[in-house]
């Protein structure tokens, strides 16, 4: 498996262990979740995508995120 397929799938599981670790003090949920987030910071090489998103029918802004490991970027 490539490194962006694996930093993606990565990703995935944070979403998901964001989720439990907010409502979850077991301390192997917060390792497990902590280990993964600092393996995606320490590998992925970012590829930065600039989009527009719709917040209301009048209103949009641009973002920057990484469409690898989804991480968004500020100005």
């Amino acid at each position: 498996m490539d490194l962006t397929t694996k930093i993606h799938l990565l990703s995935n599981v944070k979403c998901i262990l964001d989720d439990i670790v907010k409502d979850d003090s077991d301390s192997d949920i917060q390792q497990i979740h902590k280990l993964v987030v600092n393996y995606i910071e320490s590998k992925c090489i970012h590829n930065i995508v600039t989009d527009y998103i719709d917040i209301t029918p009048d209103y949009g802004h641009n973002i920057r995120y990484c469409d690898i490991c989804m991480k968004t970027f500020t100005d």
